[in-house]
């Protein structure tokens, strides 16, 4: 068994594009952190010489990178998911229809029309 080969998974160029920039979103949103901890810091240092005019500058600072980090975050989540995704929906058919040409006697109606009526959800790529 240890010889058998794998399956391997073709992704088209818009799904490998969807994973491209997604990655590079989650990269850019976890490099984001480096300016909220500057924020944190500057609050902290606020905090410590009494002054407040800065520190509400930088409190919502730190908010607006927050919801940045989460607006990338949720982006590239979807794409992944669409990706993957599109990518169960096509394994799928290629199951089903391997399943259908081969007719066992041991696979009932029922399966097949439960593989058949999966359907993925529809999300856009981009």
């Amino acid at each position: 068994m240890a010889n058998a080969a794998k399956p391997r998974l073709t992704l088209t160029d818009p799904q490998q594009k969807s994973l491209r920039l997604a990655g590079l979103l989650q990269v850019l949103a976890a490099a984001l952190w480096a300016v909220q901890a500057l924020a944190i810091a500057a609050i902290i240092g606020g905090w410590a010489s009494g002054g407040t005019g800065r520190t509400l500058l930088w409190a919502g600072v730190f908010l607006a990178i927050a919801l940045l980090r989460a607006a990338l975050d949720h982006r590239a989540g979807r794409w992944t998911y669409a990706v993957a995704d599109a990518v169960i929906h096509a394994q799928r058919q290629t199951l089903l229809a391997r399943e259908t040409r081969l007719l066992r006697g041991d696979l009932s109606s029922a399966e097949i029309a439960a593989m058949a009526a999966q359907t993925p959800t529809n999300h856009r790529m981009l």
